[in-house]
């Protein structure tokens, strides 16, 4: 009974999501069990979440939201000392220092992935969910765009910032969309827009177009492209249960990621925790690059500032990424010794 209130107890609460990362990382290398708690399990740990992609940012909130979930779960905890604390933040601090501020580790989306997302979608699409209908729009809109999450949640993207056009080149329509948002010098304020026409499918693609996948979305939520100022993306009302009730409100980012991975998980997708709501701008960019299109081309589509930005979506370098992360994991704890003692 003890074990099994310890177990419900690590389900919950605020350090529970860093505690499940903890715990499989503790199974990954080695299956070393994850209790006790110690030293040089937690700065493993800090380096599998560098290595993983976390931001260096939230490295210390994560460490130490590990550390407050076992002392108020009363976990069991060996081998700390003063100095063993003060060693764990030494090691924290070198890797703030060392690793790039900001790593994508989203897994890209794909075409495979997106074919098996419409496969589960399809009965609720046929019935006309609202909800499906939503993500699936979104999903294929955000994944052709290489769109930024800010450019779809929060209410960002509307009806009236859609618009559609006829490409000179093929005679094709295809979706244009007026995006206020801009990274570096630009912002709402000045009124510079990014404008961006979302390319349609190849006949053979027709069944993850997202020109068809935003029509019927819009239509039977009562969008008028070119017209409506309400969000586009709206969560539906969980609240009831109800699935007549009305969208409400506009989706922030962690619902989001939420609804994102319970979809991925229902479609039956191999490691659906891995992917995020960078997955779909990361996919496009990977995709665009794997067909030919020149990299000045991708980088103006996808609205980067700087070359360097993009790399981290480029997911075709994850190889070389996974073989320098396995050499870094192999002389990391010498070199921190090293770096240390020098301290």
């Amino acid at each position: 009974m003890a074990a099994a209130a310890a177990v419900s107890r690590r389900s919950t609460g605020g350090g529970a999501g860093v505690w499940r990362r903890y715990v499989a990382a503790c199974d990954r290398h080695g299956g070393t069990p994850d209790l006790p708690v110690t030293p040089e399990k937690v700065m493993g740990f800090a380096l599998g979440e560098c290595l993983r992609g976390m931001s260096t940012r939230q490295l210390p909130d994560a460490v130490g939201s590990l550390l407050r979930h076992a002392e108020e779960e009363e976990l069991a905890m060996g081998g700390w000392t003063a100095k063993s604390r003060r060693r764990v933040d030494g090691v924290v601090a070198l890797l703030c220092e060392e690793f790039p501020a900001e790593v994508i580790r989203a897994r890209p989306l794909t075409d495979e992935v997106l074919r098996q997302v419409r496969a589960y979608l399809a009965p609720f699409l046929d019935r006309g969910d609202r909800w499906a209908l939503m993500w699936w729009a979104l999903l294929t809109l955000s994944y052709a765009a290489c769109l930024r999450s800010i450019e779809y949640l929060q209410g960002a993207l509307t009806a009236a910032q859609i618009s559609v056009v006829t490409l000179p080149c093929s005679g094709r329509q295809a979706l244009c969309l007026d995006l206020p948002f801009s990274k570096g010098r630009r912002n709402v304020r000045d009124g510079e827009r990014d404008r961006v026409a979302v390319p349609r499918r190849s006949d053979a693609d027709q069944d993850i177009d997202a020109f068809p996948a935003v029509q019927a979305y819009m239509a039977a939520v009562g969008h008028r492209i070119g017209v409506s100022e309400r969000a586009l993306f709206e969560p539906r009302n969980r609240t009831t249960g109800d699935p007549k009730d009305p969208l409400f409100g506009v989706y922030k980012y962690s619902t989001a990621m939420r609804d994102l991975r319970w979809l991925l998980h229902a479609a039956g997708v191999a490691d659906a925790d891995a992917f995020s709501t960078h997955s779909m701008r990361r996919g496009g960019a990977t995709l665009l690059l794997s067909i030919g299109t020149p990299w000045k081309s991708v980088k103006r589509i996808g609205r980067w500032a700087s070359d360097d930005a993009m790399d981290n979506y480029d997911a075709r370098v994850a190889a070389v990424a996974a073989e320098a992360s396995s050499y870094l994991e192999t002389v990391a704890q010498g070199h921190w010794a090293g770096r240390l003692a020098a301290r």
